[in-house]
């Protein structure tokens, strides 16, 4: 056989091998499953500097982008500080699905979500 294309054939043998590895890891590290009538509401209460809330909330974003999970995102700020509120109001308008609860201020204008409100 041609040299040219044994080295094809293995590559594409190898591709093929390491998408359906990477596709068993997707499924196995996915932590559940939503279905028809099922919603997820995840609220991140962020307490302090609440340091790695933007990876949180990628992760998340992750999760509900890809298609694994249908969730609402929520940011608690109550027990928050003002750099950990002021990074929850960047995230929120950048993310425009992004609710959050917590506390109004004068300097960082909240969204209350209607699953939010208090009955």
């Amino acid at each position: 056989m041609n040299l040219a294309v044994e080295i094809a054939l293995s590559i594409t043998i190898c591709a093929v091998v390491f998408g359906l590895l990477w596709m068993a890891k997707g499924s196995m590290l996915t932590p559940m499953i939503t279905g028809e009538g099922i919603r997820l509401i995840v609220t991140v209460k962020m307490t302090g500097d609440a340091k790695n809330t933007e990876q949180v909330i990628d992760g998340l974003l992750w999760l509900r982008d890809s298609g694994n999970t249908d969730m609402e995102i929520i940011l608690d700020g109550s027990e928050a500080n003002a750099a950990a509120r002021q990074t929850a109001a960047v995230l929120a308008k950048k993310y425009k699905e992004i609710g959050l609860r917590g506390f109004h201020t004068e300097e960082t204008e909240w969204k209350e979500t209607d699953s939010n409100t208090v009955k």
